[in-house]
């Protein structure tokens, strides 16, 4: 019995020396987003914002190409990025307003890039771990400098194939969480403005 037990405890020391830490997670994560990066993203996202109300979106991205879609106050919003410009489709005054992206502003696709280099400006350790997920936080550091980046987050990877499936954060008082997140199967054409979408919408160039 001492033997087997002796044996037992062994084993549990060389399963635990394989243990990883939560930067090689997130390195393995990173491996599997780039291997896909030619081929999009997929995710929702809740955002929760102060008076406004609860709001959902989808998300598309490829490259510096994004669409998103969602609800707000009962009307559709339609919004498309690229490199330089925004094309914003609103149902409810029928428009799409274009204007010119400035750098500092950011983009839609900004949003996917948060899975990106999430060590860089942020210290990382698990949380917690269950049978099929490792759940990470991640704290701001002081060398962050970036005035926007979250203070903290919380990353979720799944443990077949090391797949992000979500991040939740806090950004000026709004809550958001991506989730459902599929790599993979954007085409171009899908996160391209196209005028034929919106036939009858008035146009407002702002550029």
């Amino acid at each position: 019995m001492k033997k087997l037990f002796l044996s037992l405890m062994i084993a549990f020391a060389g399963t635990a020396a394989w243990g990883q830490t939560a930067e090689e997670i997130i390195a393995r994560m990173d491996e599997v987003m780039e291997a896909v990066e030619d081929d999009g993203m997929h995710m929702k996202m809740e955002m929760k914002i102060p008076i406004i109300g609860s709001m959902d979106l989808e998300m598309w991205t490829l490259g510096e190409r994004s669409r998103m879609e969602g609800r707000m106050m009962g009307h559709k919003l339609v919004s498309f990025t690229d490199e330089d410009t925004e094309w914003e489709y609103d149902s409810k005054e029928n428009t799409v307003t274009i204007s010119t992206r400035k750098p500092e502003e950011g983009s839609d696709a900004d949003n996917a890039r948060m899975f990106n280099d999430i060590t860089d400006g942020y210290s990382v350790k698990i949380k917690k771990e269950t049978a099929t997920q490792w759940i990470l936080a991640c704290k701001k550091t002081r060398e962050n400098t970036d005035k926007d980046a979250p203070k903290n987050m919380e990353l979720v990877v799944s443990k077949d194939g090391y797949r992000p499936v979500s991040l939740s954060t806090s950004v000026s008082g709004v809550k958001i969480v991506m989730k459902d997140i599929t790599m993979g199967g954007v085409s171009e054409e899908f996160v391209t403005y196209d005028a034929s979408l919106f036939p009858e919408a008035k146009i407002v160039d702002k550029r």
